[in-house]
């Protein structure tokens, strides 16, 4: 049966609910045993030991008025001596009907015994009595003896009724106090059992909605960054895992489309990189005016063309090197360079761009900087990126400036800052706004198009990114710093000592 994700939840109420039925009942029925015992005890020991108490207190008041009687011989004492003795009877009958057991029974039956033998010698001790005439009562028969050894009898058997009764009572209490405690323990062990139970239900119902939910959003944040490759793995069989099901079913469609949108990039951009390439060979030996003389509006109309062709070589270079990255192609070859040299390379590139639109570039190089472990031709095609991206966003007239400098870099908490070369491109042009910079290095990421100056080219989004993925390759960073309306600072960090050896990727 498949275990669907409301099957669960129901089960797990179920279980809980059972739990608390069977403590319910549990409760109930010794709450039922202690009522009983409570009954047990109200209407049997505690009704027994008043009657018992009652039984004394009537024999003796009749003896005590059978002797008064005997002494002044006043009738009142005889009839309440009578009266003593009809109650006493009623009682121990009371009591015989509510004796249980047979060792009850015979100890009431010697009470009785007891009782009546007691009677009759008080009414033999009466006509004695009566036959002194008048005299005074002289006990020739030996009643007082008689009759004091018979209230011992009956009392003794009475106080013995009342100990074992009062032995009943203990010992029936004992057992509701043991009840009760074996009750309020298992009570408070089923209270700890049903916690723990809910707490691990909860748990097990939380991490069986949770592990998925987070396995679903890595995979789409894999999509939304372009990662297409990852499937989700749910091993449950509930509602979950069909969602997953169909998520992997998109991201395999998804990893097909994007295949052949590389591919169909991948081609296009090798097909069109030769003859823009000679395109622009071509436009700079005419602007150069190596097969003639031009004049100033064919120069400017040149530097068009060329800017334009240049704008396209890059972008196709974005793209295959993307398609390399993306593939672990990417080649690197690291040796011993000078910043410097590949500043003024960089230069040299955008030289031309930056004419056109009559910006001032700026270079400020702290003397003495020592060679780099790098690929000058990624750091280049860095530098390349980030002076295109000033130029386009500086008005004419305007002013570039490229910097580098030792400075020192936080390595770790703890850890003392790392030397490195710290190189600035900064411009005096329109800025980022701070909601773009946050992502300003993502792929597929650029700035708002309309900030920059003139009819511009729209790029592909890819500049930045790949020179964040050259820049960490070198174990550096790379960051910027903007004030809208005011100028860009791109900063990047290459370390004077290399932290691991880089291979190609």
């Amino acid at each position: 049966m498949k275990l669907t994700l409301t099957r669960k939840v129901f089960l797990g109420y179920f279980l809980m609910i059972c739990l608390v039925v069977v403590e319910g009942a549990y409760a109930i029925f010794e709450l039922n045993r202690l009522n009983q015992l409570s009954r047990s005890l109200v209407q049997g020991e505690v009704a027994s030991l008043d009657l018992e108490k009652k039984l004394i207190d009537l024999f003796l008041s009749e003896v005590s008025h059978e002797k008064k009687y005997l002494v002044v011989q006043d009738p009142d004492f005889l009839e309440l001596a009578i009266a003593k003795s009809g109650e006493f009877e009623e009682t121990l009958l009371r009591l015989t009907a509510g004796a249980a057991g047979g060792a009850a029974m015979s100890e009431l039956e010697a009470v009785r015994d007891l009782h009546d033998r007691h009677v009759q010698s008080f009414y033999a001790a009466l006509e004695e009595a009566k036959s002194a005439s008048g005299e005074k009562f002289e006990d020739s028969s030996g009643w007082t003896e008689t009759s004091e050894s018979g209230v011992r009898g009956v009392t003794r058997k009475i106080e013995a009724l009342i100990r074992t009764e009062e032995m009943e009572m203990a010992r029936k209490m004992g057992q509701a106090q043991l009840i009760s405690w074996r009750a309020y323990k298992i009570t408070i062990g089923i209270l700890i059992s049903m916690g723990a139970f809910g707490l691990i239900t909860a748990w097990l119902l939380t991490r069986s909605i949770r592990v998925p939910i987070q396995k679903l959003t890595r995979g789409t944040r894999d999509i939304a960054q372009g990662v297409f490759e990852n499937r989700i793995e749910v091993a449950s069989r509930d509602e979950f895992a069909d969602l997953a099901g169909a998520f992997n079913t998109m991201t395999g469609k998804l990893a097909e489309l994007e295949k052949v949108k590389r591919e169909i990039i991948s081609n296009i951009s090798h097909e069109l990189r030769t003859p823009l390439t000679s395109m622009k060979e071509a436009t700079e030996l005419l602007y150069d005016q190596v097969p003639g003389p031009v004049n100033n509006t064919q120069k400017r109309l040149l530097g068009i063309v060329q800017e334009g062709i240049g704008k396209l070589v890059r972008m196709i270079n974005n793209l295959l090197d993307l398609s390399k990255i993306r593939a672990g192609m990417m080649q690197y070859h690291f040796e011993k360079g000078e910043i410097s040299h590949v500043i003024s390379l960089a230069k040299a590139n955008v030289r031309f761009l930056a004419e056109l639109r009559w910006l001032v570039l700026d270079v400020d190089i702290e003397p003495g900087l020592p060679p780099l472990f790098i690929d000058s031709d990624k750091i280049e095609q860095v530098l390349n990126n980030l002076l295109s991206n000033a130029i386009k966003f500086t008005p004419e007239g305007g002013r570039i400036r490229i910097r580098a400098s030792r400075a020192e870099a936080a390595s770790g908490k703890g850890a003392p800052p790392d030397e490195v070369v710290r190189v600035c491109v900064e411009d005096n042009g329109t800025g980022i706004d701070s909601e773009q910079l946050a992502g300003i290095f993502d792929r597929y990421q650029q700035a708002d198009p309309a900030l920059g100056i003139g009819t511009q080219i729209k790029g592909t989004g890819l500049g930045l990114s790949i020179c964040k993925y050259y820049v960490e390759e070198h174990g550096g960073r790379i960051w910027a710093e903007s004030e809208d309306g005011v100028g860009s600072r791109f900063y990047f960090d290459l370390p004077l000592k290399r932290k691991r050896e880089v291979v190609p990727a």
